[in-house]
C-alpha cells in the first residue's frame, strides 16, 4: 500500500506531510470519485430511485421517505463510528473494508426490482427502501472514518480545492451514469431498466474503492479515548459549549426543508411535463453536469471567501430548484431545476463538510463530523413524514409552497449566523 507511515506527526509536522503528498492523494481520490460518481448517479435518490418507486406503485408517502431515509441513515450511527474511528492508528483498509456492505445492498437492490419488480411490485418497493436504508445506513458508519481519512491527506490551506478537484470528477463521471441510465431504461423499460442500473452501480463502487489501497496516509499522533464513557463526555462537551456548531445546526435545520421537495422533483416532472421513464436519466445528466462546476468553483470560493458562503449559496439554488418545481409546466423549466438541483448539490456538500471542518479543532474533526450529522437527525425524519402526508392529504404543490420559505431564509442565515473560526480542543471526558 501507498501509506506514509510516519508515527506521531504532529502539528506542522503532519501539514508538510500533507502537502508534500497533496498532488499524489488528489490524483487517487479523483480516480475513486471518478467510479462512485459514476455509480451514484445510477441510483440518484432525487431522480432514479423516485421514479423507479412511482412505477412500482409506490404512495407519495413512500416515495417522500427517500431522502429521509437517505440522509438519516447516513447519520444515525456516526457516533458510535467516530468512537472507533479515533482508535484506529491507519485508516485505508478501514476505509474499503466499510464500504463493502453499500455495494452489496445496492446489489441486491437490483435481485429485488429484477426478480419482484414485475411479480410483486408491492413487496419490491419495500424491500427497494430497505436496501437503500441499509446502503445509506452503511454509508453513515464510513463518513466519520472518511472525513479523518481525508484530513490526513488534505493540507488545511488546499482543503477547498482538493475537495472541489476530487469531487468535480465524480460529477463529470456522474454525465456517463446519467446518460448510461437513460441508454439503459430507454431500452430495457421497466423493471429490467432500473435492476440493470443497479447492478452496474454495484460493480462500479466495488471498483473505485481499489484505488485506496495507493493512499500516502499521514498517521498523526494517536488520539483514541479511553472509554465510551470519556467519549460521550467529550461529545457533550462539543455540543454545550460550541456556539458555532450549534448555530451551524440551527441554520441547517432550515435549510433541510428542501428534503420535502427534493423527493418529488422528479415525480412531479414526469407527471407534468410529460416526460418518459427515461427522462430521470435525462435529469441525472443535467444535474451532474451542473453539479462538476460548481464543485470546483466552489472549493476556490471557499478557500477564498469561506465555506459559509458557499453554503448560502447552496440554499439559494435549491429554492429556486423548488420555486421551478411549484411554477414550471415547460420541459425547459423542469431541465433549469434539475441544473439548479445539482448546483445546490455541489455547494451542499463543499460547504458542508468544509465549514465542519474549520470549526474544529485539528485532532477533533471526526467527532464535530459525525455529532454535527446525528443531531440532524429528527429534523431528517420530521420532514420527511411531513412531506409525505402534506402530499396525499393536500398535493405537491402545496409541500413546494411550504418548504420554499424556510430554503430561503436558511440559505440568509448561513451568511449572517454562521462563523467560520476554530475554537480549542475540549478536554477528553471533561463534563
Amino acid at each position: 500500500m501507498g501509506e506514509t507511515r510516519i508515527a506521531g506527526l504532529a502539528g506542522a509536522e503532519a501539514e508538510a506531510e500533507k502537502a508534500n503528498h497533496y498532488t499524489w492523494n488528489l490524483r487517487v481520490n479523483v480516480a475513486v470519485e471518478l467510479w462512485w460518481g459514476l455509480g451514484l448517479a445510477l441510483v440518484s435518490s432525487s431522480t432514479i430511485v423516485p421514479v423507479c418507486l412511482s412505477r412500482l406503485g409506490a404512495s407519495a408517502r413512500l416515495i417522500a421517505l427517500v431522502p429521509g431515509i437517505t440522509f438519516v441513515g447516513m447519520a444515525l450511527l456516526q457516533l458510535p463510528s467516530a468512537y472507533f474511528t479515533t482508535r484506529l492508528r491507519h485508516k485505508t483498509l478501514p476505509t474499503i473494508y466499510v464500504h463493502f456492505p453499500v455495494v452489496a445492498a445496492w446489489l441486491s437492490a437490483g435481485l429485488v426490482v429484477h426478480h419482484l419488480g414485475a411479480a410483486r411490485p408491492d413487496l419490491a418497493h419495500t424491500l427497494l427502501l430497505v436496501c437503500l436504508g441499509l446502503a445509506s445506513l452503511a454509508g453513515g458508519v464510513g463518513i466519520p472514518l472518511w472525513a479523518d481519512y481525508l484530513n490526513r491527506q488534505t493540507p488545511a490551506h488546499a482543503r477547498g480545492r482538493f475537495f472541489g478537484w476530487a469531487f468535480a470528477a465524480g460529477s463529470l463521471a456522474g454525465l456517463g451514469g446519467g446518460v448510461l441510465a437513460r441508454f439503459v431504461l430507454d431500452r430495457l423499460g421497466h423493471p429490467m431498466g432500473f435492476a440493470a442500473c443497479f447492478y452496474v452501480a454495484a460493480g462500479v463502487m466495488f471498483v473505485g474503492l481499489l484505488p485506496y489501497l495507493l493512499v500516502r496516509e499521514v498517521v498523526p499522533e494517536p488520539t483514541g479515548f479511553t472509554s465510551p464513557a470519556a467519549f460521550a463526555g467529550h461529545v457533550r462537551e462539543v455540543l454545550t459549549r460550541r456556539g458555532n456548531l450549534r448555530r451551524l445546526l440551527l441554520v441547517r435545520c432550515l435549510m433541510e426543508a428542501g428534503m420535502m421537495a427534493s423527493a418529488f422533483y422528479a415525480v412531479r416532472a414526469l407527471a407534468v411535463g410529460g416526460f418518459s421513464d427515461s427522462a430521470a436519466g435525462t435529469f441525472t445528466v443535467l444535474a451532474t453536469a451542473a453539479q462538476a462546476p460548481m464543485m470546483l468553483l466552489a472549493g476556490y470560493v471557499g478557500d477564498r471567501y469561506g465555506f459559509r458562503t458557499v453554503l448560502a449559496a447552496g440554499g439559494l439554488f435549491a429554492t429556486l430548484a423548488t420555486a421551478l418545481a411549484l411554477f414550471s409546466t415547460s420541459p425547459v423549466g423542469f431541465y433549469l431545476l434539475f441544473a439548479c438541483v445539482g448546483c445546490a448539490v455541489a455547494c451542499d456538500v463543499v460547504g458542508g463538510i468544509n465549514l465542519v471542518m474549520a470549526m474544529s479543532p485539528e485532532d477533533d474533526k471526526t467527532v464535530y463530523q459525525a455529532s454535527y450529522n446525528t443531531l440532524l437527525v429528527p429534523i431528517r425524519m420530521a420532514y420527511p413524514l411531513l412531506a409525505g402526508w402534506l402530499a396525499d392529504a393536500c398535493s405537491l404543490p402545496i409541500v413546494f409552497a411550504l418548504a420554499l420559505p424556510l430554503q430561503a431564509t436558511g440559505a440568509l442565515a448561513a451568511l449572517l449566523v454562521v462563523r467560520e473560526r476554530a475554537g480549542p480542543t475540549p478536554a477528553q471526558g471533561e463534563s
